[in-house]
């Protein structure tokens, strides 16, 4: 399964929260086990938990 999720910034500096969108697509998904891979192809942007 393949989601992407599109993220618009207004500051330089800016962190996003996308929990609620990738728990949306699980839930939508009814998946109960397995692993995300959030990708990102930007070479200055970056994931954090």
């Amino acid at each position: 399964m393949l989601k992407e999720i599109g993220v618009r910034t207004n500051k330089r500096l800016e962190m996003v929260n996308i929990t609620r969108e990738v728990q949306a697509f699980l839930d939508a998904a009814k998946a109960k086990a397995g692993t995300v891979v959030v990708f990102v192809p930007h070479t200055t942007a970056g994931v954090t938990k």
